[in-house]
């Protein structure tokens, strides 16, 4: 193919081949580069800012992180205002329900207290009504004879 380089070594070839492909690297970066001319470029002052508005955004930054922290402060203090709210609520909630609670026990014992006192009347009342039916029913014996007696 080519006879130069059939009668080097294969060093020197290689040597060759890399020398040719930076060579081949080099030019494309030349064409590119002219290309690059051509291409619209914005004026400086629209591409970088200056050390006025640089300032300028900073001032801005701060006084935005400012507003920041300070609505951070605010939402905090809020916050801990209602978390306290919060907690006293809780504790007049326990201490009504422990109040209920007491009351309720008081209720529960006078209940159980009338269930025993009722527990131990209710056999002589159920004795006093059996003793009642037959004294009911001895009168209307007597009833009966007399009205019989009074037909006679």
């Amino acid at each position: 193919m080519f006879p130069l380089l059939a009668q080097t070594t294969l060093d020197v070839q290689a040597g060759i081949w890399i020398a040719g492909a930076v060579g081949a690297l080099g030019a494309l970066n030349q064409g590119a580069r002219f290309l690059d001319r051509f291409r619209e470029n914005p004026p400086t002052h629209e591409k970088y800012a200056t050390i006025d508005q640089l300032r300028a955004v900073n001032t801005r930054i701060d006084t935005l992180d400012g507003k920041i922290s300070e609505s951070f402060r605010r939402n905090g203090e809020a916050g801990e205002r209602r978390s306290a709210a919060i907690y006293a609520r809780m504790n007049e909630n326990s201490t009504s329900l422990a109040e209920m609670r007491g009351e309720m026990k008081g209720v529960t014992d006078a209940i159980h207290a009338v269930q025993q006192k009722l527990d131990a009347i209710t056999p002589e009342i159920a004795l006093q009504a059996r003793q009642l039916s037959k004294d009911v029913g001895r009168l209307e014996g007597v009833v009966q004879r007399g009205e019989k007696l009074a037909h006679n």
